[in-house]
């Protein structure tokens, strides 16, 4: 209320009042008061500026977060202050604000007064006078930089879980190419390509360890020529091999052109000429603790694989292992194989219910049997009556494994009985006597090829 009094020679004339209803003004005023109060007092820093960029508040969270008090950002435009220089984004956003887009969203990275560098989220919205023109641009900003960090860290690790997955996926696949069989050399490839993808290896080569101490490579990735003639067939002694072989666990070598391991030996320069900076070589050890060879990977940069790169690794050297000295047993039990049915004496195996296992030629022959026709039956069909009481079928050998001799008279196929001597063995398996061999030889027919 306003009021005003006239005098006229010094007497009262009359008074004159003017109201102003103010209650609309007040409630303004107080929405601005509290508004005021609501944004000094959020956690989110609050920022007003021109459509120049140029700030006009700047509230408490925004003195915390970027390092600037109000009385410095005042006056001063954004892009000086926190908008990295290769930032182009504030630009972007005024220019669509002016053009009468919305309130917009996003993720951006900002910096403090000291020069370090955050990840925010932030919401820019236009302000508007009462005739709605855009007079300026409000600004709500929140760190998130520990929040990048987590999200982060979860796609490294779903990242990782995706790579192990794909490697138990890829050993997986070898297992059963190993239980299936294949080609020796298309195994050990398929296992030590297995090894350089999983772990990141540039190139690789698994050694066979021979009975006369040689290293023989059976297979390679990405060996020059040079190299690959160096590491042929080497003598264990060399460098890397040596250690691993002698304490039967993994070398680790970071850097090659540093390691006292391979100072002014042949290997360094072999090595370094082909770009091979770091390495790993791992032992290949069977389950009975014999050393069959060496796994090895190589790196053209210096580094140190990780603790997964070695768990991955111990189970490739494990599969490796596995199926060489599966190999070797095969390669052993072809050449007996090949000396039983190549002997001039019948011999064949039984287990201890008497079924027959294996027959070899001269057991055809001797006693008409061929072994399509026998495999399967009982050995007593073979056996005379006078015999199938006896020991032939309790202790075929001692406990000790030791053979039996024994001049039994055998029947054949047509019923005719050879004077025959014969030698029983007993076939272990895990300490146990489990199966028995016979090696028989037809007396008569023995003399008179000796006697020819």
């Amino acid at each position: 209320m306003n009021s005003s009094v006239l005098f006229e020679d010094g007497k009262f004339v009359h008074t004159r009042c003017f109201t102003r209803d103010i209650t609309a003004l007040r409630e303004e005023q107080q929405k601005g008061l509290l508004l005021t109060a609501i944004v000094d007092s959020s956690d989110d820093a609050i920022i007003s500026t021109d459509l120049s960029g140029v700030v006009t508040s700047w509230n408490k969270s925004a003195e915390c977060l970027f390092g600037y008090t109000a009385q410095e950002a005042i006056g001063r435009t954004v892009t000086e202050l926190v908008i990295p220089d290769d930032n182009k984004q504030e630009p972007e956003m005024l220019t669509r604000l002016r053009q009468g887009e919305g309130a917009a969203h996003f993720d951006t990275v900002r910096r403090r007064k000291d020069g370090s560098q955050m990840d925010l989220s932030f919401t820019i919205s236009p302000v508007k006078d009462r005739t709605g023109k855009i007079i300026g641009v409000s600004k709500i900003a929140r760190d998130i930089t520990q929040r990048k960090h987590a999200d982060n860290a979860i796609k490294a690790l779903n990242a990782q879980l995706q790579a192990d997955l794909a490697a138990m996926i890829r050993m997986q696949e070898l297992s059963t190419r190993m239980i299936q069989a294949g080609a020796f050399s298309e195994l050990l490839e398929e296992i030590l390509d297995a090894g350089i993808e999983i772990t990141g290896a540039d190139m690789g080569n698994i050694q066979l360890l021979g009975d006369d101490g040689a290293l023989r490579m059976a297979a390679q990735r990405g060996f020059n020529a040079r190299l690959i003639e160096f590491f042929r067939d080497v003598h264990y002694a060399q460098a890397a091999c040596r250690a691993a072989i002698s304490t039967r666990e993994r070398v680790v070598v970071e850097d090659v052109g540093s390691s006292p391991m391979f100072a002014a030996t042949p290997a360094l320069s072999v090595m370094l000429d082909a770009e091979a900076r770091a390495l790993q070589s791992t032992p290949l050890v069977s389950r009975s603790g014999k050393v069959l060879g060496i796994f090895s990977t190589c790196y053209r940069t210096r580094r140190r694989p990780t603790e997964r790169n070695v768990r991955l690794l111990d189970l490739l050297a494990r599969q490796a292992a596995d199926l060489i000295d599966r190999k070797r047993s095969e390669d052993i039990r072809g050449r007996l194989s090949a000396i039983v049915e190549s002997s001039g004496d019948a011999i064949y195996v039984y287990d201890f219910e008497g079924t027959i296992l294996s027959w070899n030629h001269a057991a055809e022959e001797l006693y008409g049997y061929s072994e399509g026709d026998i495999l399967g039956r009982n050995v007593r069909e073979v056996v005379p009556p006078g015999l199938r009481c006896g020991n032939l079928l309790a202790a075929p050998a001692d406990a000790a494994g030791r053979q039996n001799h024994q001049e039994p008279g055998k029947q054949t196929h047509e019923a005719r009985r050879p004077r025959l001597s014969s030698a029983a063995n007993g076939v272990t398996c895990t300490g146990r006597t489990r199966e028995s061999g016979w090696s028989v030889r037809d007396r008569a027919r023995y003399q008179r090829s000796k006697a020819q």
